[in-house]
């Protein structure tokens, strides 16, 4: 602020610069002799609020599940700025913290009203861009007995935020086999197709259903109650060899013999002489 000293009489005009310190001598005529001077300081104020911005970098890219995390955009006028967000469905915000709703864009705006010194500033947007979060759907594996009807195809997820579960998925995936009560022991693929959510990209992941002879349950390819009868467990396999005498387990139960006695094994036929 500048200070200027003038002198001016009575009826004399004075031209002053907004924000100024001038100090002033007045000196009045009196019967046509002037008074001892007086002198004033006076201090002139500009009143007219004074232009501020707001600087506002630039959000960063979020995904659905994401922490709340917080603005810090600043004014020139040192004044607080305040935040709104323009698609509370995508994301909110409480003072300058953002909280995140949904997958989607949100233009989060910026703004400082100003007071008495400052005028309003020029409102800053800038968009926020939230991911969909991946979520993983595996089929679970199931086997059932061959003649019987396929069990209901089930599967879980990995991956749910806040709080969510299946419910909110909009169309959920479903399952597929080709396997049916016809369908011959062995594994059948469990297919997961289709689905899909506003929030969430969906990972497919196959299982398998596998249809049990009854009659082997373990699946070696001898029969159960053959290997309980032998070796009193199902520990034994088709391609073992209990006895040692140099032929399997599976050999010895189609030729009939003991599979624990090496004596007792299969005989084979060379040139018509039994072996």
């Amino acid at each position: 602020t500048a200070t200027t000293t003038v002198t001016v009489q009575d009826d004399a005009d004075l031209e002053l610069d907004a924000d100024e310190t001038v100090e002033i001598t007045l000196s009045s005529p009196i019967n046509g002799v002037l008074t001892s001077p007086t002198s004033h300081i006076l201090a002139i104020e500009d009143n007219e609020p004074k232009p501020q911005t707001i600087t506002f970098e630039s959000l960063a890219g979020k995904t659905y599940g994401d922490i709340p995390f917080s603005l810090a955009a600043t004014a020139t006028s040192d004044l607080a700025v305040t935040y709104v967000s323009l698609n509370p469905a995508v994301a909110t915000v409480n003072g300058n913290t953002v909280t995140i709703a949904g997958a989607g864009t949100a233009t989060i705006r910026a703004s400082q009203v100003g007071d008495a010194k400052f005028a309003p500033a020029e409102p800053i947007d800038r968009v926020l861009t939230v991911g969909k979060a991946p979520l993983t759907v595996t089929a679970d594996d199931i086997s059932r007995d061959e003649g019987t009807p396929n069990p209901a195809l089930t599967f879980s997820y990995n991956g749910f935020a806040n709080g969510d579960d299946a419910a909110v998925l909009d169309n959920p995936p479903a399952a597929t086999t080709s396997a049916d009560v016809e369908s011959t022991p062995g594994d059948y693929p469990i297919t997961l197709s289709a689905g899909n959510d506003d929030n969430y990209d969906l990972v497919l992941v196959n299982g398998v259903l596998t249809i049990i002879d009854p009659a082997d349950r373990d699946g070696d390819d001898l029969p159960d109650a053959w290997e309980l009868a032998n070796f009193g467990n199902l520990d034994q396999n088709f391609a073992g060899d209990h006895d040692h005498d140099g032929y399997t387990n599976g050999e010895e139960y189609a030729a009939g013999t003991d599979p624990k006695d090496a004596e007792s094994s299969p005989k084979v036929t060379i040139a018509n002489v039994r072996v």
